[in-house]
């Protein structure tokens, strides 16, 4: 009888254990979609924040700007981008909404062409239903939705500077709060080698987008595609989101140069064109720049997309990586959480 209580003891300790583990992961997600509204601005905003100082560093080591000049210069840059982005997305939204009847009248064509000469089954429900789709509600659909973007901008925008005011005193806190220097090396290395890995995601994804957008907008202004410029912003944006951004990102020009031209000469350029660009960039010149810097699971990248997406929608899809790379490298500073960190890793070390 003695000898069984402690095996009793451990599996009750063993239940309790991930009882706690489950009932905090629940909690944390409770938490994380509740609090959206505050973190997601929050989060965007240190994704830029890393992407500044990148492209702050770049300017300052190619140019004879002083450090702080080149910061300034770095974030004009950037700040310019954001507004550009959302002054073209909203230009483009009304575009759209004008040009609405139109597509319309040109998609309900092209559906009595493609079920008339392309589809020997009767498919008049299905064609019914396309044809009842309206496109000015679902553009009034996406005014809303650029509005709460624009809403989010000036909020990013706050924390940014709010985060360029923190960042003179963070060393001087960062002393004070630890007394022991070892542990304050540490601290400071493992946030130098968060901060290094991030900014070198950030910008050479950065890069890696701003050359499919250039490309992308290159091929849509060449095929006379409506609103060139805003569906080459989205096939750049969505080049972040791994694995599936691409798809979507070619797949959305393509449905609206459809929905603009009502035939399929034009779209199935505009899918050889845009779906060649993502697979020369992502499958060839991407994996180049990165080499084994990032160091995660695919698996883990694949169960993190899914997780953040459902949390937070595009958005967590988008700083899905950034995010796990961050946790991987603080889970392998200490040594109760580094086995997470090693079946979070691809190779051998983080």
């Amino acid at each position: 009888m003695a000898a069984s209580k402690p095996t009793s003891a451990g599996q009750y300790s063993f239940l309790q254990t991930m009882f706690f583990i489950l009932a905090s992961l629940l909690m944390l997600g409770y938490l994380l979609v509740i609090g959206q509204s505050i973190l997601i601005p929050f989060v965007i905003a240190l994704f830029f924040w890393y992407l500044i100082n990148a492209l702050g560093r770049e300017i300052y080591n190619r140019t004879s700007l002083g450090r702080r000049v080149a910061t300034a210069v770095a974030l004009l840059l950037v700040f310019g981008g954001i507004t550009a982005f959302v002054q073209v997305t909203k230009g483009n939204i009304q575009t759209f909404i004008e040009q609405a009847p139109v597509y319309q009248q040109n998609i309900n064509i092209f559906i009595d062409k493609f079920t008339d000469n392309y589809t020997p089954i009767n498919l008049e429900g299905l064609q019914d239903l396309l044809k009842k789709m309206n496109f000015g509600g679902l553009a009034a659909g996406i005014v809303g939705a650029v509005g709460s973007i624009a809403t989010m901008t000036v909020t990013i925008l706050i924390y940014l500077v709010f985060m360029f005011l923190e960042q003179a005193s963070f060393r001087w806190k960062l002393n004070a709060f630890f007394k022991s220097e070892e542990k304050k090396n540490h601290a400071e290395e493992t946030l130098k080698e968060i901060g290094r890995s991030l900014e070198r995601y950030v910008g050479l994804k950065s890069l890696a987008s701003l050359a499919m957008g250039v490309c992308g907008f290159i091929v849509l202004s060449l095929l006379g595609v409506d609103n060139a410029v805003f569906w080459a912003l989205i096939f750049g944006l969505l080049n972040f989101i791994p694995y599936i951004g691409p798809f979507i990102g070619t797949a959305l020009p393509l449905l609206a140069t459809l929905v603009q031209f009502g035939d399929l000469g034009t779209p199935l350029m505009v899918l050889a064109a845009l779906g060649g660009i993502a697979f020369i960039i992502g499958n060839l010149i991407e994996p180049r720049l990165f080499g084994n810097s990032l160091n995660l699971s695919p698996l883990v990248i694949l169960i993190s997309l899914a997780t953040w997406g459902s949390l937070w929608g595009v958005i967590g899809m988008i700083l899905c990586v950034p995010m796990m790379v961050s946790l991987m490298i603080i889970f392998y500073q200490f040594d109760k959480t580094r086995p997470v960190a090693i079946l979070m890793s691809e190779k051998e070390k983080c």
